[in-house]
């Protein structure tokens, strides 16, 4: 017969031993007036968001060309006048193509870690 641990029953002691104190005081801190443009200058802001705002509207014009690009081929291999043609063949490839493009430009644009300049020393 496996024997139970005995764990003491702390609330049923009579005295308590717990003591309240007062926090401590927090010494006030000089205040510095240091101007917020210190630590990030005003072009290195703007061209941050230069930079991102560019490379959202090139994001937006490659996504836009390889999906209207999609539709288009997808219509040509649906399409019965072109379904008989020789071309059909290159017309599915090409679908697949553009469909893999639409997939892979957001994980080019967005999920690859950004290069960054080198670093003066």
């Amino acid at each position: 017969m496996p024997v139970m641990p005995v764990v003491p029953d702390e609330l049923a002691q009579s005295g308590s031993t717990y003591i309240e104190s007062e926090p401590e005081a927090i010494e006030e801190q000089p205040e510095y007036d240091v101007p917020d443009y210190a630590y990030m200058g005003w072009d290195e802001d703007r061209s941050g968001r230069k930079r991102k705002r560019n490379k959202l509207i090139r994001f937006i014009i490659f996504e836009t060309l390889s999906f209207g690009l999609l539709l288009f081929l997808a219509k040509l291999v649906v399409n019965e006048q072109f379904s008989e043609s020789s071309l059909a063949l290159l017309y599915k490839v090409l679908m697949f193509v553009a469909a893999v493009a639409v997939v892979i430009i957001p994980v080019v644009f967005y999920a690859l870690p950004p290069t960054l300049p080198p670093t003066k020393r």
